[in-house]
């Protein structure tokens, strides 16, 4: 990681800005376009062993990836098939041991040779890297995922580390942990799509997620100040998943599907109800409806009905004899109210003197 006098916002904001302007795509990419899948495998398998290479040696994971670039950049110059390939794998992991390790780190070309088995002598790995210098026109030092990741995270340190580690010893821990996860993206065919940073800002997104459920208010900080696209960053952020965690994003189901699964194991599960008969002559009634409302077959009985609606329209209202309404009874008052209209009638008889 970054030392910790350089866990400033205003050096790391330009140290960020510095390294967008040196990143560049791996060439590794043409391969695939022309549908090379030959030469990708192989490709693939000589990073694989490369990786092992770096674990069982001891040395970072930056310098893996540095070999990895190195390799690439001197593939988009020269076709390297079989043995060749091989030869310069070494050789480029030779070269970034160089340039990122320590000088007391550094192995002797003899120790080196016997370190990966011996399959190349000395000579051959010296020839090899003297190509690969005057091919890259010894532009060896590039932008890498981890060189990002390394940024990044002391971005989160500088602002969140008390609140998100709290320990030098838990972060580093962590560090370590993407770094480790730094090396398996640079395997997956399926990343080489996309930019190393973002690759590492969705790789910090996925251990962020982990620590904290605010992960996306740290990260869109920094994608802010990277200019990174979030809806890419949460493409490759699954992808990352599926790559390294074995995590496949599964499809929603619309609700209104759920509704219906869910309504329907309610009402299987329902014991049918018996209909409750309101009357018991409805249904005597329904037959009676339905017997006037069959049309009539026979001729006599249209006949019949016939002659009754002549006999009916004949019939003259002002002929019926209407009965005279009932004179209302006279109310008669009660006893109390006769009384009292009595007095009050009745003259008022002047006092004695």
């Amino acid at each position: 990681m970054l030392d910790k006098l350089c866990r400033d916002p205003s050096h790391l904001e330009r140290l960020l800005q510095w390294k967008l302007l040196e990143e560049r795509n791996l060439k590794v990419l043409k391969f695939l376009k022309l549908e090379n899948i030959h030469d990708v495998e192989e490709w693939k398998e000589n990073i694989y062993w490369l990786m092992k290479l770096t674990e069982n040696c001891g040395f970072q994971c930056e310098t893996f990836a540095l070999a990895v670039h190195i390799l690439d950049s001197f593939q988009g110059f020269v076709k390297l098939q079989g043995k060749y390939l091989k030869c310069a794998t070494l050789s480029a992991f030779y070269i970034a041991i160089k340039v990122l390790e320590e000088e007391e780190f550094v192995p002797p070309l003899s120790t080196f040779v016997n370190f990966t088995g011996g399959k190349f002598t000395e000579n051959d790995i010296k020839r090899m890297e003297k190509i690969i210098l005057e091919k890259t026109n010894w532009d060896v030092n590039h932008v890498t995922i981890c060189t990002f990741l390394e940024i990044f995270f002391s971005f989160i340190c500088t602002l969140h580390f008390k609140t998100l580690f709290g320990s030098d010893t838990l972060a580093y821990s962590i560090y370590r942990n993407l770094a480790n996860q730094a090396q398996q993206c640079l395997c997956a065919t399926s990343l080489f799509q996309f930019k190393s940073s973002l690759k590492a800002l969705a790789l910090l997104s996925c251990t962020l997620e982990k620590i904290t459920s605010r992960w996306f208010l740290y990260i869109e900080k920094i994608a802010a100040c990277a200019k990174i696209d979030l809806q890419e960053m949460l493409a490759c952020r699954d992808i990352i998943k599926n790559v390294i965690f074995g995590q496949i994003k599964k499809p929603r189901v619309p609700r209104l599907r759920k509704f219906i699964q869910r309504q329907s194991l309610y009402v299987s599960r329902r014991s049918p109800l018996s209909p409750i008969v309101e009357n018991p002559f409805e249904l005597e009634m329904m037959k009676r409806f339905s017997d006037f409302s069959k049309p009539l077959e026979t001729v006599t009985e249209c006949d019949v009905l016939n002659e009754e609606l002549n006999r009916l329209q004949k019939i003259c209202l002002d002929d019926i004899q209407q009965p005279s309404p009932a004179k209302r009874r006279k109310i008669l008052t009660c006893g109390i109210e006769s009384k009292l209209n009595a007095c009050l009638m009745s003259p008022v008889k002047p006092l004695p003197a």
